[in-house]
């Protein structure tokens, strides 16, 4: 803490001080990032203003390091898994070399929130490689909700006061895979007794 003689802005004195303490916050599925929280207080009036905005600056300048970071992380991931960084321009319709530009840094918030959807939900890829057609988005959707739900039930995970048990995945696999390969629509309802029971 300094003595730093600024004017406050609200009654004009010159008695304050300028503070600063460090904190943390996170980027949206990425890593977390420090950075400079300050304020003047003055010592006449007792208020607290951040005079030069200087929190808000030391806050984007941090966030969007962890942003570059999240970025390259995240093309790096899905190169590693199969999606090269051609595949991924020619499916969503990116000019050439635009995720080059990303991993350099040159990126909107319309290109982070494009990555998170594609990190979050990996299908969607292969929902643009068929031009975003209903038919097949839901048939992707309901194919990983299925792997999922069987996942957690081989695992036995607990929810507050009771579990997930799998009965029969062949017939719960069985009825998506009716659902997603007909002409026709399919009920995909699945009920307890058929895949699953609620162990109390």
């Amino acid at each position: 803490m300094s003595k730093d003689n600024t004017v406050c802005p609200a009654c004009g004195s010159k008695d304050t001080h300028r503070h600063e303490t460090i904190s943390t916050a996170y980027a949206t599925l990425g890593s977390a990032f420090t950075y400079a929280d300050v304020y003047y207080l003055c010592n006449s009036c007792k208020e607290e203003i951040d005079i030069f905005n200087e929190t808000d600056q030391n806050f984007q300048a941090g966030e969007k390091e962890a942003q570059k970071q999240f970025v390259q992380q995240a093309i790096e991931y899905m190169s590693n898994n199969g999606v090269g960084m051609a595949l991924f321009e020619r499916v969503f319709e990116l000019p050439t070399r635009t995720l080059a530009r990303w991993k350099e840094g040159n990126f909107s918030s319309s290109a982070l929130s494009l990555l998170h959807v594609v990190i979050t939900f990996p299908w969607i890829i292969k929902v643009a490689e068929k031009k975003f057609s209903p038919e097949y988005a839901n048939h992707e959707l309901i194919s990983a909700a299925a792997s999922k739900f069987v996942e957690q039930a081989h695992n036995s995970i607990s929810h507050s006061n009771f579990s997930i048990e799998v009965k029969s995945e062949t017939t719960f696999l069985a009825k998506v895979s009716a659902y997603n390969e007909s002409d026709t629509k399919i009920s995909p309802r699945v009920t307890y007794n058929e895949t699953a029971r609620i162990v109390g």
